[in-house]
């Protein structure tokens, strides 16, 4: 019974070549169940954007407005980012081909447009390559939605259209910390202090000697950064930061610097606003200091 199975052989030749076995159980009149094993597979650990998605908490997050036209021929994926925005302060726009979206584009304006990659009549990338073409639309984000990956469907000069990019079917958190990046917002139900009460100029002033190498760095390089984040914050801003804070620590040999940095990556990676501005506002404060002469 199991050898009129069609592809069995096939697959159980695939799975060998990976050093694997397979197990078919089979009963007249019931099927059969394939049991499969895998041996010394190697088990990544969960990597940096994961880990920082499973620790975000899309509720806390409020939008404060504005406007995001969703582009896709199917109804249902259309409804679902509607519905998922259906309690915030967004408000949303429909299109069902990439032809229909340069039109609503050019007449409402949104300040996001989430873009599904393959669609009849005009594709994603083309329609995001109108949309860079033209004066009052060629700065709005384009989100790409795709069904298999990035990697896969988006290439080169067509990855290059898009700021970012959502694998169907979305997840809500994923959903919403895309459109943080882009949009401005504010976080309700913060966390208590006490990670916050661990941020002090003092103990950055510990780490970062007057006329090192350190201190020009931080200087020349991060503070004029700092000072360009204003208003809306991207996360994504402040985790390059807090990583480079890191790095600097480390090759300089500044348990301070790197600490500190450490803490702004958490509260970056939590979506913690609050502690996030207190950080920077405490790096802000510390020009005088680096400008003193070494002792």
């Amino acid at each position: 019974m199991v050898e009129r199975v069609w592809g069995f052989p096939s697959a159980k030749k695939l799975i060998q070549m990976m050093k694997g076995d397979i197990l078919v159980n089979s009963e007249e009149g019931s099927g059969s169940v394939f049991t499969v094993w895998f041996y010394d597979v190697e088990v990544a650990s969960a990597s940096p954007a994961r880990k920082a998605l499973a620790s975000f908490d899309h509720t806390r997050l409020q939008f404060v407005g504005g406007k995001v036209l969703i582009v896709d021929d199917v109804q249902l994926n259309r409804q679902l980012l509607v519905e998922f925005l259906s309690d915030t302060k967004l408000s949303a726009l429909q299109a069902e081909n990439g032809r229909e979206g340069i039109r609503l584009a050019e007449e409402f304006q949104p300040d996001l447009i989430v873009m599904d990659v393959k669609m009849p009549v005009m594709n994603g990338p083309e329609a995001a390559r109108k949309l860079k073409l033209i004066e009052s639309t060629r700065n709005i984000p384009i989100i790409a939605l795709t069904a298999i990956g990035k990697d896969t469907e988006l290439r080169g000069e067509d990855a290059a259209l898009f700021s970012g990019y959502l694998v169907k079917p979305v997840n809500m958190a994923h959903f919403f910390r895309l459109l943080s990046e882009f949009l401005p917002y504010k976080t309700v139900g913060t966390s208590g202090n006490g990670d916050a009460d661990l941020i002090s100029t003092d103990s950055l002033v510990k780490g970062i000697k007057p006329g090192t190498e350190l201190s020009a760095t931080v200087g020349n390089s991060i503070l004029p950064r700092i000072e360009k984040m204003t208003g809306v914050l991207k996360m994504s801003d402040i985790n390059r930061l807090a990583e480079d804070l890191i790095d600097l620590g480390k090759t300089h040999r500044s348990p301070e610097l790197e600490r500190f940095g450490g803490l702004l990556l958490h509260f970056g990676q939590s979506f913690d606003i609050a502690n996030v501005r207190k950080a920077l506002g405490e790096i802000r404060k510390i020009p005088d200091i680096l400008e003193r002469p070494p002792e």
